[in-house]
């Protein structure tokens, strides 16, 4: 494995190729090193066999040596370059003559010979001597002279061959050997992994393609195409493919169906909750919000207006004599009263302004956004509309309203209670005034009564 994971099939396949193209040439060049040994050795015997023969002619009937001169022979055999030793047995296998180039071979030619049979006239035995003596190959020649000599003739001779055929280095056979061989083995291991490539590897990234994004890569390696397994693996995974894109955009339309419910079921709960908290916060009797919506909502209104350095007015209202109303005329003519004062009320009011039903005939009116002058204005508007409602009631004395007026910027309260309080201690000044006009918090200016 790779320190960044397993290999690819790609890596996988060239290593294998690369590893068993460089075992088939390391075996090759061991197996062509071994027999070129042992052709050369088999030439060296043949070479020393042929050096033995040579020599073994001169004790023919014709040759040179006759019986008195083997001694001499030896002595002239052994100078001739190749020949180290050579000896001389008799019929009976006694030792005739010896001669060596180096008294450490003595040994070698004294030994008896092997045995040879009518049908075996030569025997080669390899040899293992010093390199002082020799620094070739040597080789021991036992050659029958012949079957017709007499008796005291010869019969054997046993000649050291020092072999100098010309030995190839182990290094130079393999470098001339393989050179043709790793050339051969890198065209053949090219063609394998062309072959590979083309029938394996780019088949197996297409299908990794199809796997991954539904769609054939090349399509010169495409395996779909293939009757083998690779490209039954193909279709299938592309069949599966589609069959799941299908369920997914199956599973698709039903989310978006069910998120179209969702949203219209949630718009329409919206809806109801909206109406249902607008219900909360109404008062019944007059149509204008209750304490509830002033708890809930006015201090993020205050909270809201303090960040953005806008203004925000607070009216108080207060229908004066209303008491005198309720015990004179009855509760019922107080309830049209307050009815109409909640409609009067919000027929000055702007979208963003609220007005809220404070206590029983307390009426509190939220104006983001607008200066305490103009607050002012807007509760004198509302004070002139009551009064002229307030003549058709057959009461002493008439109903009247009183009116207290703070804002943010021109009071600068910490907190929306605060401004609550600050409009109601302008409501108690204006009562004190004499009711039927407007205050201003902290303004000290007396108002004339409206008419």
């Amino acid at each position: 494995m790779q320190e960044g994971g397993p290999l690819s099939i790609g890596k996988s396949i060239t290593l294998v190729l690369f590893v068993a193209m460089s075992s088939v040439v390391v075996a090759s060049l061991a197996i062509y090193d071994r027999l070129a040994a042992w052709e050369q050795e088999v030439e060296g015997d043949a070479y020393a066999v042929a050096v033995a023969e040579v020599l073994a002619t001169q004790f023919q009937p014709d040759g040179l040596v006759s019986g008195g001169h083997v001694q001499r022979a030896c002595d002239r055999f052994v100078e001739h370059s190749m020949v180290l030793g050579a000896s001389v047995w008799d019929q009976a296998g006694k030792l005739t003559a010896a001669a060596v180039v180096d008294e450490t071979l003595f040994p070698i030619v004294k030994a008896s010979p092997p045995f040879l049979s009518q049908a075996t006239q030569v025997d080669v035995a390899r040899l293992s001597v010093s390199k002082s003596v020799a620094s070739h190959p040597v080789r021991r020649v036992d050659i029958s002279l012949g079957k017709h000599y007499r008796s005291d003739r010869p019969a054997r001779l046993t000649v050291l061959v020092h072999s100098t055929l010309s030995s190839t280095a182990p290094l130079t056979r393999v470098a001339r050997f393989g050179v043709p061989m790793a050339a051969a083995a890198g065209l053949v291991f090219l063609i394998s992994f062309w072959w590979f490539r083309m029938r394996i590897v780019l088949p197996v990234g297409s299908l990794l393609t199809a796997v991954t994004t539904g769609k054939v890569g090349d399509a010169r390696v495409s395996p779909t195409a293939r009757e083998d397994e690779l490209g039954a693996i193909a279709r299938c995974i592309l069949e599966l493919y589609g069959r799941a894109n299908r369920l997914q955009e199956h599973a698709h339309r039903i989310e978006r169906s069910l998120d179209s419910r969702v949203a219209d079921e949630t718009r329409r709960i919206q809806l109801d909750m909206k109406k249902i908290e607008r219900e909360a916060w109404r008062d019944p009797l007059t149509g204008v919000n209750n304490r509830r919506m002033l708890d809930e909502k006015f201090d993020a209104i205050f909270e809201a207006q303090k960040r953005a350095g806008g203004d925000l007015s607070v009216i108080m209202f207060d229908i004066d004599h209303f008491k005198t109303l309720n015990d004179t005329l009855g509760h019922q003519a107080g309830d049209e009263l307050l009815t109409f004062t909640g409609e009067l009320i919000r027929q000055c009011l702007r979208a963003d302004d609220s007005a809220v039903r404070y206590g029983g005939d307390e009426f509190m009116l939220i104006l983001p956004g607008v200066p305490v002058e103009q607050a002012q204005t807007v509760a004198g508007r509302v004070i002139a509309l009551f009064a002229q409602r307030a003549k058709l009631v057959e009461v002493s004395p008439r109903p009247s309203m009183s009116a207290g007026v703070a804002s943010q910027l021109n009071n600068v309260p910490s907190s929306a209670k605060e401004i609550i309080d600050l409009a109601d201690r302008a409501l108690y000044q204006a009562k004190q005034a004499g009711k039927n006009t407007v205050r201003i918090c902290q303004n000290l200016e007396q108002l004339a009564p409206l008419d």
